[in-house]
């Protein structure tokens, strides 16, 4: 090929110059030459054609006419001597082909988005467009992932001048004879983003080799054929949507074991969704909201004016069990060939072989397992985290809103979240709206405040009403209260004096509950640290009788393998269906604290927040039609501080003891005042009340002779202002990363909770054995298997992860070295490996160091020599 004379740079140097026609935009795997700029955007061009026919009605609306040529421009850029410097230099056949003149420049822009997005906003430019109109062109900017620069003018020397530009142009005027006009309305932020995900979605299929082999396209001889091919590959990669059943009663959509007619939550939910909005449903735990929103989403989705359900929840354990739940709803509604995704961190360990072609085609499934394509799926379950990504500055976080677009989010224990996740959820909330979502919000424990934070337009009315559902613009509705079956709940409270320094403290309230167990009563104990819980449960085993019922100890400090064991064994035992045989005791942190349907007697708990201390109740008596209960009443024995006045706050935070440091001190003494003289609380009736005087702001000063609340000592206004400028700077942080102006992080270095520690990741080994190239590796779950530095099957890969545990940098976690070379195909990052001493569970460094922590398989990681809670160090953060 003669290169044609191409523009001079600032030195009067020729640029030389490709055709547009002879621009590469991929090789093949084997590195030979593969689709051409042309053919690929003529490629993704069709998919945009085949995929915007294929989308809801409810996000096709969103998405204009003129995006369908916007896909097929996306690479334009490429187009440029950068990027076919960088794609084709180490091609002799290329270069034999196309002369050498065009490797020996220097200083060019290989990243081709920004020329791509420089490109068509001068075209728009020459076409007179307004700067409105020209936001389209970031569309182009974004596609790969993210947009930190700018772009150049397009007929910059580094983009290669107006020669360059000019064949740009060309292919412009082309794909737009092809494909048609330019969107001729502006848009707005939420549509760029879904743009670009609809763009990135059409260019990764148009990319698969799979479905677009090499030398298929060069003999299609008709626009059609391309079209035929188009639609094929989207069959292929599972671009299809479930058709709904209609008009199916409640009993169809949830089955005559669960309630043949709906609560009055449930009815007044379903009346509510006649139209898309914001449903916040406020009851108690227990009392079907997941139900009601399922039941209300299925209204939305029965009359098309949503498309597709994504369930978060706070916790994986929550996710999971969700999942559970929402599988049999799912198949009511689309048939046994509709499927959901689970989406968390860990979903793929739980996810068999045969799964992946359980309910379509094994490349269906596949195409959507990488975690960005997870929210793709028409129906999914997972955490908040998934979700929360789709406003954090991260890279294709426009491809999970994407995702979520039309669909109707369902957000579970939205009480739980800090100041920072609150304030993401906030946002999350307001994006979901303006991208044709319906969101129904769901918690037993919301305060007035919190409420009208979800409906920042309208002014609600002050209400003490409960249950309540409040829906768009701003409508208050009581619902009525439950059947006279259903009535409200008395618990009886105790107070238990918490004196860590007294080791015959803890050890008669062990030998209390005990009794408990002893007399066949299912007993919870729930801590507030890991540490906390530990200490307990060897102090309740040191205590243990012959024939005591199960004892077990469930935290996030276990490998998987283990967890998922405990998890199991613990939500069958304590189940709505499990039969009373005995009594029991699980001591836990804060995973079982909600949307876990365990049916305790008793509750034993630190001191937590109002509201958490209600969701912990929430566990107790939770299905009131037992009948082989072995307790006459609903308990909960509250464990705090034992004076009944302080000096100042460091005499009070140190009463807290570890407490303090996971929950506001400040709140934990409002919460302390609320229930101190308690000794029995009423639920709902009180729940209310409770709450507010909680969370209600005063100050010492503000408080005159006529206040229904107690004075607070002066030295409270340090804690309260402590806990104010925490609050504030939280939000801060959380608005600063969902600010697009920002540098684009990765989601690794993206945080959807925040924490002040990190946590570093470790292998959990048994033995290490060097064996010529392989490494032979028993786990803490007794698996064996041999590794290499080279490779690692998916199998192997599983077992692995099974067997690590993430843990929070402390001066008793060492920091991981360089992660292995055995190790490293089979994970990410920096990967630590700490085997298990097998004399007496120390756990040793690779290089037999021994570490200050140990395992065992019914405690968990611990710190090996100093097992008391209050020796430790703490972040403040729960234990999820």
């Amino acid at each position: 090929m003669v290169l044609l004379q191409g523009s001079k740079d600032q030195t009067g140097r020729l640029l030389p110059k490709i055709s547009f026609a002879k621009c590469l935009a991929k090789l093949t795997e084997d590195l030979r030459p593969g689709q051409t700029v042309e053919s690929h955007s003529l490629v993704v061009g069709e998919l945009a054609r085949a995929l915007r026919q294929r989308l809801p009605d409810v996000v096709r609306r969103q998405l204009p006419d003129g995006l369908v040529v916007l896909a097929a421009l996306h690479d334009l850029g490429k187009i440029s001597p950068g990027f076919q410097k960088s794609i084709q230099g180490s091609v002799e056949a290329i270069l034999r082909t196309i002369g050498r003149d065009i490797f020996d420049l220097g200083g060019m822009e290989t990243k081709h988005a920004g020329i791509s997005e420089a490109s068509l906003n001068s075209w728009l430019g020459k076409q007179n467009a307004s700067k409105s109109l020209k936001r389209w062109a970031e569309v182009l900017g974004l596609h790969h992932g993210d947009r930190n620069k700018l772009p150049l003018d397009d007929a910059a020397i580094s983009y290669g001048g107006e020669s360059w530009q000019r064949e740009r142009h060309v292919l412009l005027g082309r794909l737009l004879q092809r494909f048609g006009p330019l969107p001729s309305v502006p848009p707005t932020s939420e549509i760029i983003q879904l743009a670009a995900g609809f763009v990135c979605v059409c260019d990764w299929i148009g990319s698969n080799e799979e479905f677009f082999p090499e030398g298929k396209l060069e003999k299609l001889t008709a626009e059609s054929d391309l079209a035929q091919l188009a639609g094929a590959a989207l069959d292929a990669a599972g671009w299809t949507w479930p058709t709904i059943r209609a008009g199916l009663s409640f009993e169809e959509l949830f089955g005559p074991e669960n309630r043949f007619t709906p609560t009055p939550v449930q009815r007044a939910v379903v009346d509510a969704a006649a139209t898309p909005g914001v449903f916040v449903v406020e009851s108690l735990m227990g009392t079907g909201k997941t139900e009601a929103a399922l039941a209300g989403a299925y209204r939305l989705l029965e009359s098309g004016q949503n498309n597709g359900l994504y369930f978060a929840l706070p916790t994986r354990l929550t996710s999971d069990r969700i999942y559970e739940r929402l599988k049999p709803f799912v198949t009511a509604v689309y048939g046994e060939n509709a499927a959901v995704k689970l989406s968390h961190g860990l979903e793929w360990l739980q996810r068999r072989e045969s799964d992946d072609d359980e309910s379509q085609p094994p490349s269906v499934a596949s195409w959507f397992q990488p975690a960005k394509r997870g929210l793709l799926w028409p129906l999914g379950v997972g955490t908040i985290d998934q979700s929360l990504l789709s406003i954090l500055n991260v890279k294709h976080n426009y491809l999970r809103a994407f995702g979520l677009a039309g669909k109707v989010v369902i957000l579970d224990e939205v009480h739980s979240y800090d100041m920072y996740t609150g304030t993401l959820l906030d946002e999350l909330v307001k994006m979901l709206r303006k991208i044709g979502c319906s969101v129904f919000i769901l918690s037993a424990t919301l305060t007035q405040k919190r409420r009208q934070e979800f409906f920042p337009s309208a002014e609600l009315p002050a209400t003490n009403e409960y249950p309540l559902l409040t829906a768009e613009p701003g409508r208050c509705e009581p619902i009525p209260r439950p059947p006279a079956s259903v009535k409200p709940l008395a618990y009886h409270v105790e107070h238990v004096a918490r004196e860590s320094d007294h080791p015959e403290q803890l050890e008669q309230l062990t030998e209390r509950v005990a009794e408990r167990v002893a007399q066949g009563q299912a007993v919870l104990w729930i801590a507030n640290t890991v540490a906390e819980a530990q200490r307990c449960y060897r102090a309740a085993k040191s205590s243990r009788r012959e024939g005591d019922g199960p004892l077990g100890l469930l935290h996030s400090a276990f490998p998987p393998w283990r967890r998922t064991q405990l998890e199991k064994e613990w939500m069958e035992r304590l189940g709505k269906t499990a039969p009373r045989d005995g009594g029991s005791l699980l001591i836990s942190t804060q995973v079982v604290e909600q949307s876990v349907d365990i049916d305790a007697d008793l509750l034993v708990t630190d001191l937590a927040p109002t509201d958490m201390l209600f969701q912990r109740m929430g566990r107790v008596w939770r299905h009131r039609q037992r009948r082989d209960r072995k307790a006459e009443r609903a308990e909960a024995w509250i464990v705090e501080p034992r004076a009944a006045d302080y000096a100042d706050a460091e005499e009070f935070c140190e009463a807290l003891g570890p407490s303090g440091f996971v929950y506001s001190p400040y709140v934990l003494w409002r919460s302390w005042q609320v229930w101190r003289e308690r000794t029995s609380v009423t639920v709902p009736d009180e729940l209310r009340e409770m709450l507010e005087a909680t969370y209600r702001e005063q100050t010492y000063r503000e408080q005159g002779p006529n206040s229904n609340d107690s004075p607070e000592p002066a030295w409270i206004d340090r804690l309260r202002e402590e806990c104010l400028e925490r609050r504030q700077r939280l939000s801060g942080i959380a608005r600063a990363m969902t600010d697009n102006r920002n540098p684009t992080l990765s989601d690794r270095d993206a945080h959807t909770r925040y924490s002040t520690t990190p946590t570093y990741s470790f292998l959990l080994a048994k033995e290490i054995e060097t064996l010529g190239k392989n490494t032979r590796v028993v786990f803490s779950d007794d698996c064996e298997v041999s590794l290499n530095a080279r490779w690692c099957d998916k199998e192997t890969a599983k077992v692995i992860h099974e067997n690590m545990i993430a843990l929070r940098a402390g001066h008793r976690v060492p920091r991981p070295a360089q992660t292995p070379r055995w190790l490293q195909p089979a994970v990410r990052g920096e990967v630590g490996v700490l085997r298990i001493d097998p004399d007496d569970g120390r756990l040793l460094q690779v290089d037999g160091e021994p570490t200050e922590l140990g395992y065992h398989n019914d405690i968990g990681v611990y710190n090996f020599d100093l097992p008391e809670a209050r020796k430790e160090t703490y972040d403040n953060e729960l234990d999820w």
